[in-house]
């Protein structure tokens, strides 16, 4: 299978290490399963490299995106995928992309808890401290809290880190329930229509550098958006 040379750090597989155990038939595969992969690097060492299904091609072609450790301790996903043989597969994880606690469930199977859509936490990894956790919320954080209330592994920094945002939010949330009474400004009023266009602005998808404080304050200016929108 063909993957980027560039992606030196990683190694570039190039077929399957030895037969696997498990045949795995196209069929069962699905959008959204997650699959880890056995190939030789060019130097010729067995390596295993874990992604996500995106579609198949017969007869025996699984499209992925691979992920890969871009920060310590954290992994995202390749910005191109990958055509590799249904042979390399060592595991196959089936998950209902529809269903948060499945999407959970499988990447713990492989070692991993998503943060967000790109982000993953490498079980057993220490975060290094410049990065800046996305806001789970607390349905997502009450499926971790369920998924791994049996296991060693450490995860305070994640239920921390939102437990953090979240008490910021609260006192965001107190401060203006504090304030004056709310009275609806004109729809047509031009402080209006730069607030919901700030507002807009500040909605886009949250920026790695941001810190938790500016993740918190984009929420509740988000809720305020939605609120008084609808």
């Amino acid at each position: 299978m063909e993957l980027d040379p560039t992606q030196a750090n990683r190694g570039t597989p190039t077929g399957a290490a030895s037969q696997p155990h498990v045949q795995f038939e196209l069929s069962e595969i699905t959008p959204g399963d997650l699959v880890r992969v056995v190939g030789r690097t060019e130097e010729g060492e067995i390596q295993k490299w874990d992604a996500e299904v995106t579609g198949t091609l017969r007869p025996n072609t699984v499209e992925v995106y691979f992920i890969e450790e871009s920060y310590p301790g954290i992994s995202t996903f390749r910005h191109t995928h990958d055509e590799v043989d249904i042979q390399t597969l060592e595991l196959h994880v089936p998950v209902d992309a529809d269903n948060l606690k499945s999407i959970a469930e499988g990447w713990k199977h492989l070692g991993y808890i998503p943060l967000d859509e790109h982000d993953f936490w490498m079980h057993g990894k220490e975060i290094y401290a410049e990065y800046s956790f996305p806001h789970l919320g607390e349905h997502y954080i009450n499926i971790l809290r369920e998924l791994y209330a049996d296991s060693d592994l450490d995860t305070s920094a994640i239920f921390d880190a939102d437990s953090e945002e979240s008490e910021y939010e609260d006192e965001l949330n107190s401060s203006a329930s504090q304030d004056e009474p709310f009275c609806r400004a004109e729809e047509t009023s031009e402080f209006v229509r730069e607030t919901h266009a700030a507002v807009r602005a500040m909605s886009e998808r949250y920026c790695i550098s941001d810190n938790k404080r500016q993740k918190s304050v984009r929420d509740f200016l988000n809720h305020l958006h939605y609120k008084y929108e609808q």
